[in-house]
Parts: structure tokens; sequence; C-alpha cells
């Protein structure tokens, strides 16, 4: 019975316990709940005032985004206005350009089928090959060559230029112009085909014409009268090109025919060299003549020491004259003084 009772009271013991726990527990809800209401009420707060500045940066930008386009706008119409009129003005200045571009080329295409004609006739491209020699003469070595110069072996040699010898004297150079167009065409038209065997028969013709030409210009060498050889003159350097890529023609040309193959350019060179060699020899005729007017400044000062001795000789003599006049002069006095 008594141990019923002492069950029934622990019983009791613990339900109060529980009861005060969850009594314990809610009031821990009931807190915990108005604190979360009271956060929810200041978060609405908050989402309130955030969505009030969000519509009014939306308002700034638009009043902004509206600003920005209009002068966006303007600053679009003024450049679009700049650049409309810089294109017109260029676009004039292109025009009248390229009416001058088409009258240039007007021109250039005339004077280019002249050149044709002028090529395709045999003198006149002769012709045309010695006025531009004879232009480079008269660059370089105005007045030092002569045309259709006649060597002591006969015929007549386009240009000679005077060459100076280590005597004062001269010696010539025969230098004539050889322009074979037609064996030169054929190559390059046998090039562009992409011919091979035409090439190859082209380029052989072309040799052999040179060396023609060189047989027939080494008839004009005729030492002492002339210099021990002469010069081949090609009158464009893609023809005197054409000459050098040749394998061994231009030491063959100079050791059979004593002849050197020269274009626009080696001969400029040549030329310059030989203008140099005359400033040489005037340098030095010059220095000789310096020399020979120095031997007679030399011979004439020898010759005025040799008078300003017998001056100094002659005066040493009348000094001495002089004192003996004085030496008698005062024992004539001092004769006269006693008496």
């Amino acid at each position: 019975m008594r141990y019923c009772l002492r069950r029934g009271r622990s019983e009791i013991t613990t339900e109060l316990i529980l009861i005060s726990v969850c009594a314990s527990l809610t009031a821990v809800l009931v807190v915990v709940c108005v604190i979360l209401l009271a956060k929810r009420s200041k978060d609405a707060a908050r989402l309130c005032e955030l969505r009030a500045e969000i519509s009014s940066l939306k308002e700034q930008s638009s009043a902004n985004d509206a600003g920005l386009k209009n002068e966006l706008a303007l600053l679009m119409a003024g450049q679009n206005a700049a650049i409309s009129g810089s294109l017109d003005g260029r676009l004039g200045e292109l025009s009248g350009s390229m009416g001058e571009m088409k009258q240039l080329s007007g021109m250039v295409v005339t004077e280019l089928d002249r050149f044709n004609r002028l090529m395709s006739n045999v003198k006149s491209r002769g012709t045309w090959a010695e006025l531009r020699l004879e232009e480079l003469l008269e660059d370089y070595l105005p007045g030092m060559y002569e045309k259709n110069y006649h060597p002591a072996t006969g015929g007549v040699v386009e240009f000679a230029v005077k060459l100076p010898d280590a005597d004062g004297g001269f010696a010539m150079l025969p230098i004539d112009c050889k322009f074979p167009a037609e064996d030169w065409l054929r190559l390059c038209g046998a090039r562009e085909s992409g011919e091979a065997d035409a090439e190859q028969a082209a380029c052989s013709a072309l040799r052999r014409r040179f060396i023609m030409q060189a047989r027939e210009i080494s008839k004009y060498i005729s030492p002492p009268q002339t210099a021990p050889y002469a010069v081949m003159y090609l009158a464009t350097e893609g023809l005197y090109g054409e000459a050098v890529l040749m394998d061994g023609l231009t030491h063959e040309l100079m050791r059979d025919c004593g002849v050197i193959v020269a274009g626009p350019s080696v001969l400029a060179a040549v030329l310059d060299t030989v203008a140099l060699s005359f400033r040489n020899v005037a340098a030095a005729q010059h220095g000789e003549e310096l020399m020979k007017k120095l031997a007679a400044v030399e011979r004439e000062q020898e010759r005025f020491d040799g008078d300003l001795i017998k001056l100094r000789d002659s005066l040493e003599r009348s000094l001495r004259q002089v004192n003996a006049v004085i030496t008698d002069s005062g024992a004539l006095r001092k004769s006269l003084s006693q008496d």
C-alpha cells in the first residue's frame, strides 16, 4: 500500500515537472514568435523603403537616359554633319584626282604607243640608244669625248672617250651602242609562255647576237691610238642583266674580243672613274707646275742671297775705307794742332 502511494507521488511529481517544462517551452516559443513578428515588421518596413529607393533610382535613371539620349543624338547629328561635309570634300578631291589620273593614264598610254612604235623601227631604236649614251657622256665627261670617231683600223665608232695616259696624252676608248630588242623580246615571250625549249633557243640566239656584236666592236681597237679594250653599251638595265646572267658571257667577250659589257649604271660608274682620272691628272700637272715655280723661286732666292753677300762685302770694304779716312783725318787734325 505504501509502495503504491510512493509510486503515485513520484508520477505526479514527474507530470508536474513535465507540465512546468512545457509551460516554459511555451513561453519561450511565445517570446520567439514575438521577436520574429517584430523582425518581420522591420523587414517589411525596410523592404518598403528599398522599393521606394528603387523606384526613385529608376526615375532618375530614366531621366538620365533621356538626357544622354538627347546629348548623344545632338553629338551624332554634329558628327554626321562634319563627316558628311568631309566626305563630300574628299570625294570631290578624289574625283578631281581620278580625272587627273585618267588624263595621265591617257598620256602614258600615248607615250607607250609612241615608244613601241619607236622600238619597232631598228633605226629609231638605235638612235634612241645613242641619245641615252650621249646624255651620259655629256653629264660625266663634257667635251672629253668624240662622236663618230674614226679609228686607225677603219670604220666609224659611235663614241670614243679620251683616256689620259702617263705621258700627258690621250688614248681613245671606243663605245658602241647595241640594242638587240627582237632577240630579247623573243626570250621574254618564251619565259612568259613557260616553254622551256623556246626559252633555251631564244637565250642561245641572244647569246650569239651578243658575241657577234662584240666581234664587230673589237674591230675598233687599235692601240696605242685607242685603249686595248672597248665598251659595248646596252641601253637598258634589263638587257644588261640578261647578258650578265648568261654563264661566262662577259668574261668570254673580254677575253676573246677585248669588249666590256656595260649597262647604264655600270657605264655611269666607268665614266665617273674616268672623270676622276682627269681630275687626278690635272692635279698632278698643277703639282708639277707648282714644283717648277718653287724651283725657280729657290734659284732666285739663291741668287738674291749671293747678291746680299756681295753687298755685305762691299759695305764692309766701304766701312774699312771710311774708318781709314777717319783715322787719317784725326791724325791730320792732331798734326795741325801741334803746328
